[in-house]
Protein backbone atom coordinates (compact mmCIF):
# COMPACT_ATOMS: atom_id res chain seq x y z
CA UNK A 1 0.00 0.00 0.00
CA UNK A 2 2.90 2.41 1.17
CA UNK A 3 4.86 1.68 -2.55
CA UNK A 4 1.74 2.01 -4.05
CA UNK A 5 1.03 5.33 -2.99
CA UNK A 6 4.59 6.60 -3.56
CA UNK A 7 4.75 5.32 -6.72
CA UNK A 8 1.56 7.42 -7.32
CA UNK A 9 3.01 10.59 -5.57
CA UNK A 10 6.24 10.13 -8.08
CA UNK A 11 4.32 9.73 -10.79
CA UNK A 12 2.12 12.50 -10.55
CA UNK A 13 5.31 14.56 -10.15
CA UNK A 14 6.70 13.17 -13.26
CA UNK A 15 3.50 13.99 -15.45
CA UNK A 16 3.51 17.72 -13.85
CA UNK A 17 7.53 18.47 -14.55
CA UNK A 18 6.93 16.96 -18.15
CA UNK A 19 3.56 18.96 -18.87
CA UNK A 20 5.70 22.39 -17.24
CA UNK A 21 8.22 21.35 -20.10
CA UNK A 22 5.93 21.63 -22.98
CA UNK A 23 4.58 24.88 -21.73
CA UNK A 24 7.82 26.77 -22.08
CA UNK A 25 7.25 30.22 -24.30
CA UNK A 26 8.09 29.56 -27.77
CA UNK A 27 9.90 32.66 -29.41
CA UNK A 28 8.38 34.83 -31.81
CA UNK A 29 8.83 33.77 -34.83
CA UNK A 30 9.49 37.56 -35.61
CA UNK A 31 12.82 37.30 -33.51
CA UNK A 32 14.43 34.61 -34.96
CA UNK A 33 13.25 33.99 -38.61
CA UNK A 34 15.76 35.87 -41.43
CA UNK A 35 19.41 35.79 -41.47
CA UNK A 36 21.96 36.15 -39.47
CA UNK A 37 25.99 36.54 -40.12
CA UNK A 38 28.64 36.48 -38.23
CA UNK A 39 31.31 38.93 -37.46
CA UNK A 40 34.71 38.16 -39.94
CA UNK A 41 36.97 35.84 -38.13
CA UNK A 42 40.48 35.11 -38.14
CA UNK A 43 40.94 31.61 -39.91
CA UNK A 44 44.26 29.82 -39.85
CA UNK A 45 44.40 28.17 -43.52
CA UNK A 46 42.00 31.07 -45.19
CA UNK A 47 42.55 34.86 -45.28
CA UNK A 48 39.15 35.33 -43.03
CA UNK A 49 36.19 33.13 -42.27
CA UNK A 50 31.69 34.06 -42.16
CA UNK A 51 29.32 32.20 -40.95
CA UNK A 52 25.55 32.81 -42.33
CA UNK A 53 22.62 31.16 -40.35
CA UNK A 54 19.45 31.65 -42.47
CA UNK A 55 16.27 30.54 -40.03
CA UNK A 56 12.43 30.73 -41.84
CA UNK A 57 8.98 30.55 -40.80
CA UNK A 58 8.63 27.15 -41.32
CA UNK A 59 11.30 25.79 -38.67
CA UNK A 60 14.04 25.33 -42.03
CA UNK A 61 17.64 26.41 -41.42
CA UNK A 62 20.43 27.31 -43.63
CA UNK A 63 24.23 26.94 -41.93
CA UNK A 64 26.90 28.45 -44.19
CA UNK A 65 30.69 28.46 -43.69
CA UNK A 66 32.71 30.93 -45.95
CA UNK A 67 36.72 30.47 -45.73
CA UNK A 68 37.22 33.45 -47.85
CA UNK A 69 38.90 32.81 -50.84
CA UNK A 70 38.19 29.13 -50.08
CA UNK A 71 35.81 26.55 -49.57
CA UNK A 72 32.08 27.97 -48.65
CA UNK A 73 29.92 25.01 -47.35
CA UNK A 74 26.19 24.92 -46.68
CA UNK A 75 24.54 22.90 -44.27
CA UNK A 76 20.66 22.15 -44.07
CA UNK A 77 18.36 21.36 -41.21
CA UNK A 78 15.79 22.46 -38.98
CA UNK A 79 15.76 25.12 -35.92
CA UNK A 80 13.37 25.31 -33.11
CA UNK A 81 13.22 27.59 -30.18
CA UNK A 82 12.00 28.31 -26.65
CA UNK A 83 12.65 30.73 -24.14
CA UNK A 84 15.49 32.62 -25.25
CA UNK A 85 16.83 29.45 -26.61
CA UNK A 86 17.52 28.12 -30.18
CA UNK A 87 18.45 25.02 -31.40
CA UNK A 88 19.91 24.40 -34.86
CA UNK A 89 20.43 21.19 -36.01
CA UNK A 90 21.95 21.16 -39.88
CA UNK A 91 23.91 18.20 -41.96
CA UNK A 92 26.03 18.57 -44.93
CA UNK A 93 24.14 18.11 -48.09
CA UNK A 94 25.06 14.69 -50.35
CA UNK A 95 27.33 13.09 -46.76
CA UNK A 96 26.07 10.81 -44.37
CA UNK A 97 27.79 13.38 -41.76
CA UNK A 98 26.67 13.13 -38.22
CA UNK A 99 24.19 16.25 -38.09
CA UNK A 100 25.74 19.27 -36.21
CA UNK A 101 23.79 20.12 -33.45
CA UNK A 102 24.04 24.23 -32.47
CA UNK A 103 22.43 25.88 -29.37
CA UNK A 104 22.42 29.61 -29.34
CA UNK A 105 20.86 32.41 -26.68
CA UNK A 106 19.17 35.38 -27.28
CA UNK A 107 21.40 37.93 -26.39
CA UNK A 108 19.94 41.48 -26.84
CA UNK A 109 19.69 41.99 -30.50
CA UNK A 110 22.49 38.53 -31.16
CA UNK A 111 22.86 35.09 -31.06
CA UNK A 112 25.55 33.61 -29.41
CA UNK A 113 26.64 29.84 -28.59
CA UNK A 114 25.39 28.26 -25.22
CA UNK A 115 27.29 25.19 -25.26
CA UNK A 116 30.82 25.06 -27.66
CA UNK A 117 33.65 23.25 -28.56
CA UNK A 118 36.72 26.01 -27.77
CA UNK A 119 39.14 24.22 -29.92
CA UNK A 120 36.44 24.53 -32.80
CA UNK A 121 35.00 27.91 -31.82
CA UNK A 122 37.65 29.59 -29.99
CA UNK A 123 37.84 30.92 -26.40
CA UNK A 124 34.73 33.47 -27.32
CA UNK A 125 32.74 30.93 -29.56
CA UNK A 126 30.38 32.28 -32.28
CA UNK A 127 28.13 35.39 -32.19
CA UNK A 128 25.68 36.12 -34.98
CA UNK A 129 23.85 39.33 -36.10
CA UNK A 130 20.98 39.90 -37.51
CA UNK A 131 21.44 41.27 -41.18
CA UNK A 132 17.51 41.09 -42.58
CA UNK A 133 14.38 40.20 -40.55
CA UNK A 134 12.93 37.77 -43.16
CA UNK A 135 13.83 35.23 -46.02
CA UNK A 136 15.06 36.77 -48.62
CA UNK A 137 13.35 35.44 -51.96
CA UNK A 138 15.27 35.65 -55.16
CA UNK A 139 13.79 37.96 -57.60
CA UNK A 140 11.37 36.75 -60.53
Amino acid sequence: MIYRRLSMILLAGFAAACSQQDKKPRLALSAVVGLWQSDTLRAADASARVYRLRMTGDGMAEFVSEFVGKATTAERGTWDGADSLVRVVVRAEGTASRPTSILLAMRGKALGLTQFDTTAWGPNGLTLYRTTSAPQTPAP
